[in-house]
């Protein structure tokens, strides 16, 4: 009796200390979307998880984390960290571009469906590229 009623605070005290180390991670991320595609006479329009954003601009040359003007070009947001399902339409509405972003802890990761992308972050930034 005295062995199972151990076992069991035991395993209440396990279970509560685990459950408060599970923090959520909440960091808020500058994002700033663009193509390098020449898309004069196509536009292409951002939707994230389904949801329309924004137009993406077309950049001549790669915003960096360094150079805010040519930063400030490009299509901003922000986002926290999670799973995003990032989509380039057309006019059309044709994709051109998808991927899945995963944002956490200061890391990121893409995984590519159709069209091209370039993704690249430093501390809260992240820039991406579609094509």
């Amino acid at each position: 009796m005295k062995r199972t009623r151990f076992l069991t605070l035991t395993a209440v005290s396990l279970i509560s200390f685990f459950l408060t180390q599970c923090k959520k991670d909440d960091t808020v991320y500058n994002v700033y979307f663009y193509t390098s595609k020449d898309t004069t006479e196509v536009r292409l329009s951002l939707f994230i998880d389904d949801k329309y954003k924004g137009e993406i601009p077309y950049l001549s040359q790669k915003p960096t984390y360094d150079n805010d003007s040519l930063k400030h070009l490009a299509f901003s947001l922000t986002l926290t960290s999670g799973k995003y399902n990032i989509t380039a339409k057309d006019a059309s509405g044709i994709v051109k571009s998808e991927q899945i972003v995963k944002i956490k802890n200061n890391s990121t990761s893409v995984r590519g469906k159709i069209g091209g992308q370039e993704l690249t972050g430093k501390d809260n930034c992240i820039i991406v590229g579609l094509f």
